[in-house]
């Protein structure tokens, strides 16, 4: 009874594999990019498996969710649209992702400040001659 248990499921995971349900995760932009790379004059699939592998390559992963949409696209085939649109939110999240990472949403290089007392900005404690303050940086 364990024999054929062991021989079913061995065989379950040999159907999944032959029809391509196995890929790992990791994989699946290799795996279009493997099928549809023509070099960097390639069409807008191309383009985008080139950008996303560039960006993976740069640490910048595609997400569960876009794997997901990638692999249900690549059962689409022919109609490359689901394709398409799954290449293109991968790579928007991962430009985000690397926009995130390089302080693309972080403060203001030159935050706004509260200036109390005038003349000399930064200075503490004031100036004799009338100048100066305290300058408190916002950001």
């Amino acid at each position: 009874m364990f024999t054929g248990a062991m021989a079913s499921g061995a065989m379950a995971t040999g159907l999944l594999i032959a029809l391509g349900v196995g890929t790992a995760h990791a994989d699946v932009l290799d795996d279009i990019d493997k099928q549809y790379d023509t070099g960097a004059g390639g069409g807008q699939i191309s383009n985008l498996i080139h950008t996303a592998i560039k960006l993976r390559g740069q640490g910048f992963r595609p997400s569960v969710g876009n794997v997901d949409d990638l692999e249900a696209a690549m059962t689409k085939r022919p109609n490359q649209i689901p394709l398409i649109q799954a290449l293109q939110q991968t790579v928007q999240y991962q430009k985000q992702n690397q926009s995130r990472s390089s302080g693309g949403g972080g403060p203001a290089l030159n935050p706004p400040t509260i200036g109390i007392g005038g003349g000399n900005p930064g200075s503490y404690p004031p100036d004799p001659n009338g100048g100066g303050g305290i300058n408190i940086p916002l950001g």
